[in-house]
């Protein structure tokens, strides 16, 4: 195991708890214990300039870890989960406290912000003295923070309404500025009747504020199953989330396999972050087709403390396939099947009504036919509509009626591309002990 990974597994993205430091604690006591040599004072004025001395010493002796103890986020508690509420009692935070009102009355506050390594948290409340904070004309996602080297847009947003339906707390999670990208400006947007107004904040990131410690390690981890080749490359933990990054494909592979016949585009990945046995929740999952190919970031909560093995295991990957096959269906049979790829589609029904032609599929819940024609005695003939059957909620079988405008003697089902799952359960180690 190499340093990194010694230390990753040393670490185990512990929260420290704030302690006042061995020295601190020393002088304080030496000042709370202090004899009072042959002065008379009165007890209260004792009193008062003991505190005035140990705020002095306190400043003297580190003035962030005073702001650490003072400066929490106040009415955010029915949006933070468990871990938020551990940081903020910890004053793991920047408060800003900025405010701009806009000319129909809506008041948007930036309270404060929460930073580390992969993520950046913004909480603000949007306010409307006269009611109506439901019909607030602000959507969260369109909120933007502006840097000197990029523009961050939200990944995600959620928010709640106080009782007298006057103001909302949001919380939008943002990815992490540049290291160099202190000076912001979050920028928000009021529409309403047609008009629109654009709202600014600019504040400073103190960087002395941020969550706390991130470990960070290279993986290069590869898992090759049926001709996927899925690529674990990057962890970063820290206090707010554990993130892993990674690939499918990069852009070579993607255009090699389109010359070779092999043509799917994954939609969507099962990816489970186990920690001594017991699965890390996922907050958010992203598959991406770019330049590099079809990459993945995951997070999940903040790894446990003082774990002994910690694993990624690659369960399922979901993906639209190109199949470009007919079927032939006969009117009078029911309940037959079709075999694409591996995976059963029965035809349950196949019917005329209205002049049109209608098919009744029945498959398991993770097969979708996402492009589909008919060829009536000859002639292509698109898909109008899908109707979705009334399904048993325990059942993992869909049923939908496919609707095509038109009859025909000679049918022939055009399958061409094609949406499933299917299952790996590999398993990969990255730390154990």
């Amino acid at each position: 195991m190499d340093n990194i990974e010694n230390l990753l597994s040393k670490n185990k993205l512990e929260l420290d708890e704030l302690e006042v430091p061995e020295a601190l604690e020393n002088k304080l006591r030496t000042a709370l214990d202090g004899k009072n040599k042959k002065i008379r004072i009165s007890r209260s004025f004792k009193i008062k300039a003991a505190a005035i001395f140990i705020c002095l010493i306190l400043i003297g002796y580190n003035f962030n870890t005073l702001g650490f103890y003072t400066e929490k986020l106040t009415g955010y508690d029915k949006l933070m989960d468990a871990n938020l509420k551990k940081l903020n009692e910890l004053g793991k935070g920047q408060t800003i406290g900025k405010s701009f009102t806009f000319k129909n009355g809506l008041t948007f506050t930036l309270d404060g912000i929460m930073l580390d390594d992969n993520k950046f948290l913004a909480f603000y409340t949007l306010r409307n003295h006269k009611g109506d904070i439901e019909n607030a004309s602000i959507d969260p996602a369109l909120i933007d923070l502006k840097g000197k080297f990029k523009d961050y847009t939200s990944d995600s947003s959620y928010g709640n309404i106080n009782d007298t339906r006057t103001e909302i707390k949001y919380i939008s999670t943002f990815e992490p500025p540049y290291r160099f990208d202190k000076d912001l400006v979050l920028n928000v947007v009021s529409k309403k009747n047609n008009q629109s107004e654009a709202g600014r904040i600019s504040f400073t990131l103190d960087k002395n504020k941020a969550m706390g410690h991130s470990t960070k390690k290279f993986l290069h981890k590869n898992i090759k199953t049926d001709g996927t080749n899925l690529r674990f490359e990057y962890i970063c933990a820290s206090p707010s989330t554990t993130l892993i990054k990674g690939k499918v494909e990069n852009i070579m592979e993607l255009a090699m396999d389109r010359i070779r016949g092999i043509k799917f585009s994954p939609s969507s990945l099962d990816i489970k972050l186990i920690a001594d046995g017991k699965v890390i929740e996922t907050q958010q999952a992203e598959l991406a087709s770019n330049i590099d190919g079809v990459t993945f970031k995951y997070n999940f909560d903040p790894l446990p403390n003082n774990f002994k093995k910690l694993q990624i295991q690659f369960s399922a990957l979901t993906s639209e396939h190109i199949i470009n096959k007919n079927f032939k269906l006969k009117k009078d049979v029911e309940n037959e099947n079709i075999n694409i790829e591996g995976k059963n589609i029965e035809i349950r029904k196949i019917y005329e009504a209205n002049g049109n032609t209608y098919v009744t599929l029945a498959s398991e819940s993770d097969v979708i036919l996402t492009k589909v024609n008919m060829l009536m005695d000859g002639k292509i003939v698109e898909l109008n509509k899908t109707t979705s059957e009334n399904t048993n909620k325990n059942s993992n079988i869909n049923t939908r009626t496919l609707e095509f405008i038109g009859t025909g003697n000679n049918l022939e089902l055009n399958v061409q591309r094609m949406l499933y799952r299917k299952n790996y359960n590999e398993v990969v180690d990255i730390i154990s002990n």
